[in-house]
């Protein structure tokens, strides 16, 4: 397999790319996104397309589940596997709140509680939290979340 080491990369995949954006920026960007950009069960996400499509959308023909109102993954290696078989629609709406209350934390200067729990001084936590790759002010306590989409 291509991942283990044993191939050599094929051409069309070997493409350089820079990212300029600081990674907290990424990461801000990664829970701002899945909270209040992404249409969940309207939306896949899909590493080998790279595109937001519908689930029914025909490159997604194979996908089980994709009719259902659910968070839809496509499996990068499966193309009928819907990574939603892995989560209880309970899990689903746990995972947005998390999703929801790290981006809303984010967005405030704070880090999430799972991030602030590896150790990094809250005194200091706002200035490496960037929101649209702008630092933010001093933080605020952030709000509660919405309720999850049904």
């Amino acid at each position: 397999s291509i991942f283990d080491g044993s191939h050599e990369v094929p051409p069309g995949a070997r493409r350089p790319w820079r990212c300029d954006q600081p990674r907290a920026a990424l990461l801000c960007g990664f829970f701002r996104f899945f909270a209040t950009e992404f249409n969940w069960g309207n939306e896949v996400v899909s590493v080998r397309t790279g595109r937001r499509l519908s689930p029914t959308d025909g490159e997604y023909t194979e996908l089980r589940g994709r009719f259902a109102t659910r968070l839809h993954v496509e499996d990068p290696f499966l193309a009928c596997r819907n990574l939603h078989c892995a989560l209880k629609l309970e899990q689903e709406g746990v995972l947005y709140q998390k999703l929801w209350e790290a981006a809303s934390a984010m967005q405030q200067g704070f880090l999430p509680d799972g991030l602030a729990a590896i150790g990094i001084a809250p005194s200091t936590q706002h200035e490496y939290v960037y929101y649209h790759g702008q630092q933010q002010p001093p933080p605020q306590p952030p709000p509660q979340p919405p309720p999850p989409p049904s």
